[in-house]
């Protein structure tokens, strides 16, 4: 078969799907995109870190009989000693010392730093990453993954994160526009599973994690993207998902699974390949017995994949679909009939016969949607007035929500446009000067002879738009104008609309905001 017959029986393939795919992506997107190490490159990173000894991942190898997960337990255990004895070992930004300080694991912690500081886009893959967010948007129903790294969240803004099973478990989930980071993520160090015993943890607990994919893999098709089939996680996940499902499930669900494998061969754009028969593969069954199989798909260009993919278009928005369905979910639950219902056209951008139905009443739509805002919108909202409520409204109902995990907010434009008074907001932000805003690191180094004399405009001459952020608290406080300030949060937020998903910027941006915020409203 030619290779146009083999790249249109894939968009074939992937327009009969009855319904918009589940992406199900492994460390080879993280690695393709980012260049981010291997687990074994990980480790072995780590390990020249605490010791000169070229022999010592030998070592972790021979005691742990070559498994990574006991590897990473040796690793961390001897990591923890060395850095609590030299925190100089391995420099750490303020906000995972806290966490340090409230126990976190400095490993942890490390890893979470390394692989944020790393993930640098691939500007060979520019063209194909902006497909890929285009696909992400639009043509997916939801991702599930492994990685801990935030590229996803960075070209798929939209999506509703969670990390780790914990956050699945205690979270309401409506099972569209959602990503599901099943091994935690760098935003939450605790989470990352990575050593033996977090395996073990997560191994004994997955009971109702594989219930939710049992739940994926019943009601929509699955592409498996940056997975090899000898990846014991994927392993796992087959053989418990396959021993709760029927002989006729398992046939009409075998259709709609493909497992995307990258081609080494630039002569083969699309190759289809043979059925993979998981419990074979790891050695489990009979080939005689039901059993859950994937097509096999041989892909040197990614790009041929993403316009694959773009056959299938769900007919409303996904991030609209699950608004409303959350929406819906909350009037049911909570409230008692009423005589109508609202309609309501809630992008701007949809087109007149793509209309959604939003139920309940003027009042309870607003305050839902106002509990639902995050805390990096908040900050937004405080230097663009990217939100439409009032401050009551944002004092009132989303500041408590939204600072019940997050220690501080800019609060001082909302208060000074507040027609109502706030008494134990205010009491937490009684600043009199910038000092007061900062940590107790930048405040020791600003009074150092090389800031000293330092102007705004020496910074903006000498530093790019994204380290200058770090660097304008150094300045004394008279250097610091709030308009200046102003027009470099918005000229950044233009330049790097993805600025909250990128650290350490992203601490560096609300820093700043935070300071324009009292600059401006609250001096």
């Amino acid at each position: 078969m030619n290779q146009y017959n083999e790249y249109e029986k894939l968009c074939s393939t992937i327009r009969n799907f009855s319904t918009t795919p589940i992406l199900f992506i492994g460390s080879g997107i993280s690695r393709r995109y980012y260049n981010l190490p291997s687990w074994r490159e990980l480790l072995e990173t780590f390990t020249q870190i605490i010791s000169k000894d070229e022999y010592k991942f030998s070592q972790y190898m021979t005691l742990s009989n070559k498994d990574f997960t006991r590897i990473a337990s040796l690793l961390e255990s001897d990591f923890n000693k060395a850095w609590y004895e030299n925190p100089e070992l391995f420099i750490l930004p303020e906000h995972l010392l806290e966490l340090i300080k409230q126990g976190i694991s400095p490993f942890k912690c490390a890893v979470a730093h390394y692989i944020d500081t790393k993930s640098i886009l691939n500007p060979e893959y520019n063209d194909e990453i902006e497909l890929l967010k285009t696909v992400l948007d639009t043509h997916v129903t939801g991702i599930i993954t492994t990685n801990y790294d935030t590229l996803i969240e960075t070209y798929a803004p939209n999506y509703i994160t969670y990390n780790g099973q914990d956050d699945l478990l205690f979270s309401r989930l409506q099972g569209i526009n959602e990503l599901y980071k099943i091994h935690g993520s760098t935003t939450n160090p605790e989470s990352i599973i990575i050593t033996a015993d977090d395996y073990e943890n997560f191994n004994k607990k997955r009971t109702y994690l594989i219930a939710k994919l049992l739940t994926h893999f019943i009601e929509y098709p699955i592409i498996f993207i940056g997975y090899s089939m000898n990846d014991t996680n994927i392993q796992n996940i087959f053989k418990s998902i396959e021993e709760c499902l029927t002989a006729e499930q398992i046939e009409k669900i075998n259709s709609q699974i493909l497992f995307i494998s990258r081609s080494t061969s630039q002569d083969d754009l699309v190759k289809f390949g043979s059925n993979i028969h998981i419990s074979m593969h790891i050695n489990q069954g009979s080939a005689s017995a039901p059993a859950l199989q994937m097509q096999q798909i041989y892909i040197s260009d990614f790009k041929l994949l993403y316009n694959a993919l773009k056959e299938k278009k769900a007919s409303i928005p996904i991030r609209l679909l699950r608004m409303f369905r959350e929406e819906f979910y909350q009037y049911t639950l909570y409230n008692k009939p009423q005589k109508h219902l609202a309609i309501s056209l809630m992008d701007e951008k949809l087109p007149e016969d793509a209309l959604l139905v939003a139920v309940g009443s003027k009042d309870i739509l607003i305050s839902n949607a106002l509990k639902m805002i995050t805390r990096d919108e908040w900050y937004l909202n405080t230097i663009q007035d990217t939100l439409p409520y009032d401050a009551d409204d944002m004092l009132s109902i989303a500041y408590p929500i939204i600072l019940a995990s997050n220690s501080i907010l800019p609060p001082f434009k909302y208060l000074s446009k507040a027609k109502h008074k706030y008494p134990e907001i205010e009491a937490k932000a009684t600043y009199t000067c910038i000092n007061d805003l900062l940590n107790t690191t930048i405040k020791k180094e600003r009074n150092k002879d090389k800031y000293i004399g330092m102007t705004f405009s020496d910074l903006t001459q000498n530093y790019d738009d994204l380290k200058i952020l770090g660097k304008i608290p150094y300045l004394a406080d008279a250097e610091i104008e709030s308009i200046d300030l102003k027009t470099l949060l918005i000229t950044t937020y233009k330049n790097h609309p993805n600025i909250f998903s990128l650290n350490p910027a992203a601490s560096d941006f609300r820093r700043l905001i935070r300071i324009y915020d009292w600059l401006t409203f609250g001096r």
